[in-house]
């Protein structure tokens, strides 16, 4: 099959536009997973962000079986593993290292993947997507909700210095903070 010049154009433009998009979201994601006492191993976390999302990103174009589908890391499951790095990185004693909480981070992402994998691998394997149907429509929706509140609520956290909570709703409308995170909002 033939080309045609604005074909190409069109894939070439597609491509980079979720090339670009998928950088962003892989660094944001980074961002909210090693903030905190993990933020030295940031621009760690960007780049194994960034590696793991050129590696989903390729498993899906190669392996996938919907021709042009992309792939990129997904926000709802870093919103869970946020909250579940916090847990371990705070429950490390007070003696150990700075890297040994992001080295624990990068096991408990690499596993929860893992078996996320194979979870749906098997899933796939046995012809067993039509078991989702099942899943009752309030559990996905309180789900997505929850991560649809840690997300924004995490990066304006990030943005502002102050964790988003009923008694920090005055300090985060205070007028020199409200300059640090209320563009956050308006870019997203």
């Amino acid at each position: 099959q033939e080309l045609r010049p604005v074909t190409l154009a069109a894939n070439v433009t597609a491509g980079l536009t979720i090339g670009w998009l998928t950088v962003i979201v892989s660094v944001s994601l980074a961002t909210l997973l090693f903030g905190g006492r993990l933020s030295p191993f940031h621009s760690n976390g960007i780049g194994v962000a960034l590696i793991g999302s050129a590696i989903v990103g390729l498993a899906v174009a190669l392996l996938g079986s919907l021709p042009g589908g992309v792939g990129q890391i997904q926000s709802a499951p870093v919103a869970v593993l946020v909250g579940a790095s916090y847990g371990v990185v705070s429950s490390m004693p007070g003696t150990a290292q700075p890297i040994a909480g992001f080295m624990t981070v990068l096991a408990l992402v690499a596993l929860s993947t893992l078996v996320t994998g194979a979870v749906f691998l098997s899933l796939g394997m046995l012809r067993l997507g039509r078991l989702v149907r099942y899943v009752p429509s309030p559990v996905v929706g309180g789900f997505l909700a929850g991560t649809r509140w840690l997300l924004p609520s995490g990066g304006v956290g990030l943005m502002s210095g102050v964790r988003p909570r009923l008694a920090s709703w005055q300090a985060l409308f205070a007028p020199t903070l409200v300059l640090h995170w209320l563009p956050g909002p308006q870019l997203g």
